[in-house]
């Protein structure tokens, strides 16, 4: 769920803040992909129900402000969100009324729209999930069933706008392979975390 926040701000150096985006999301499919199939039997569906079909409402909006928002907005939205989602995190800020519907159908909406326009939002999403007590491989098919149906129809939405250039499409044929490697280094360390261990690293 970090690969926005990671990557984001160190290809931000080198590339324009559409072809970040559009690279990060087209690229994390197989992971999120992988993931689910890693740990499909601990996907709560009908709990990611809302809040993915209310991220599937945010993606035309996301494709709409990613494809007509002027470069430095949004870099410099980027850097904010990454700073205010670090706050949050950092200071273990708890989602009150984590067991309401509207809260999950808002920030399932809010989400959607923050990926598909800017890489990020996923941690906003994992403070929710925490704060309902998801376990962590329940947590990491939530997140990635939530973000493939979410990245999949804004890459799509990417396609329709005429966000893929060729040097994107390359970009993206690059970039998937150091990504699978640290996929593949993931999946050996999360065996070794206990449940506890987990939480304290995310």
């Amino acid at each position: 769920f970090g690969i926005g926040m990671v990557a984001t701000p160190l290809l931000l150096i080198f590339l324009d803040p559409q072809s970040v985006v559009v690279m990060v999301n087209t690229v994390s499919l197989v992971v999120f992909a992988l993931i689910i199939r890693l740990n499909r039997q601990h996907l709560p569906l009908r709990e990611m129900a809302l809040p993915s079909l209310a991220g599937l409402a945010g993606v035309p909006v996301g494709v709409f402000i990613l494809s007509s928002a002027s470069a430095s907005a949004l870099r410099i939205s980027i850097t904010v969100l990454i700073i205010l989602l670090t706050l949050v995190v950092a200071t273990r800020v708890r989602v009150p009324g984590s067991e309401s519907s509207v809260l999950g159908l808002l920030i399932g909406f809010a989400v959607g729209v923050m990926l598909v326009t800017l890489g990020i939002g996923g941690p906003l999403l994992v403070l929710f999930l925490l704060t309902k007590g998801t376990l962590s491989q329940a947590l990491r098919a939530s997140m990635a069933y939530y973000f493939l149906l979410v990245e999949a129809v804004g890459v799509t939405g990417y396609a329709a706008a005429g966000l893929f250039t060729a040097e994107r499409v390359t970009l993206v044929m690059v970039v998937a392979v150091p990504v699978l490697i640290g996929f593949s280094i993931s999946t050996l360390l999360v065996r070794r975390l206990n449940e506890d261990a987990f939480r304290h690293v995310v």
